[in-house]
């Protein structure tokens, strides 16, 4: 994937007379991660996790902001639905792995958590992290667009 196909918009957005700082990262070509894909044993959710951290180092080689405050998270999974291909259900797109890629820390099995090249929030504890909602999109192509906004 070329780093110049990832694109980032952060703003600054009104809300409740005050600014708030969010962001949209938008990661083309890619089919949002399904917890059928993930779940039962650690190495398939491992593995899923390292595709969905490469997508975010790539993305990360242009720019990354550093949330300091709480945020929600809005994951919105566009599903090219062309031929027989099947929209996932919106329960079942695996928002564990867009948030834990979203984190500061990769935790290990052994040793102290390694921090990540690119991080956009502290952590997923509640401190952090809100609230996380998701959505499924039938359409004419695969996209994944994960919206981070500090809460006020």
């Amino acid at each position: 994937m070329d780093e110049k196909t990832i694109k980032f918009n952060p703003y600054l957005i009104e809300k409740e007379g005050k600014h708030v700082r969010a962001l949209t990262i938008v990661l083309p070509g890619i089919r949002a991660i399904s917890r059928n894909q993930t779940s039962g044993h650690y190495f398939k959710y491992r593995e899923q996790l390292k595709r969905a951290e490469r997508w975010m180092l790539t993305y990360g080689k242009a720019v990354e902001y550093h949330f300091e405050k709480q945020v929600d998270v809005t994951i919105e999974a566009y599903y090219n639905t062309k031929g027989r291909r099947k929209l996932t259900d919106t329960p079942n797109i695996d928002d564990k792995i867009f948030t834990d890629i979203l984190n500061r820390f990769k935790p290990r099995k052994k040793g102290p958590a390694a921090e990540r090249a690119v991080w956009f929030i502290e952590d997923d504890a509640p401190k952090f992290l809100r609230k996380v909602t998701k959505r499924s999109v039938p359409c004419t192509y695969d996209e994944v667009r994960i919206f981070i906004e500090a809460v006020s």
